[in-house]
């Protein structure tokens, strides 16, 4: 896969892919298809999209937002969302949030597991891996709404 770099005239560059049902190009991490590209300076094809780390905080997205020590890439998101590496200490503290009827998440040896009860096949272990020396858990890929503790506090103020 191929992708488009757009590099704006103020200097901010956003990723694209070239949508091959339709004459457009949609943004990486998801977004409405764009036909045309304004205030441009440079458009160019590249083979892969950079990793853009940030280590910042995270909130689920709800009424009440606790926040969770992350890092997140800023160029991979799902549908728009952040797909986020939680802290250790805050995926503990997580999984005793998101814990619902029919779901469970657990921190138990040193692992974080989803269970589904009602479909065992939902069932998974999460990856783990080593930032920076501190242990972090992805929780990315499981379907949760991640956004950066900054755009829910300016997403508060605009409402």
């Amino acid at each position: 896969m191929k992708y488009i770099k757009v590099t704006r005239i103020n200097g901010e560059v956003h990723y694209y892919t070239r949508n091959p049902f339709a004459e457009g190009y949609s943004p990486v991490g998801g977004g409405f298809m764009v036909t045309k590209f304004g205030g441009v300076k440079t458009i160019e094809e590249i083979d892969e999209v950079p990793v853009d780390n940030l280590t910042t905080s995270v909130c689920f997205d709800g009424e009440e937002c606790s926040s969770y020590k992350a890092v997140v890439d800023l160029n991979d998101r799902w549908n728009g969302w952040m797909k986020p590496w939680i802290h250790i200490d805050d995926a503990k503290k997580l999984c005793r949030e998101l814990t619902w009827d029919d779901e469970t998440y657990a921190f138990t040896n040193g692992k974080v597991t989803y269970k589904h009860h009602e479909d065992e096949d939902l069932d998974s272990t999460f990856e783990s891996k080593e930032i920076d020396g501190e242990t972090y858990f992805y929780f990315g890929n499981q379907g949760l709404v991640f956004m950066l503790v900054d755009m829910h506090d300016e997403q508060d103020e605009t409402i």
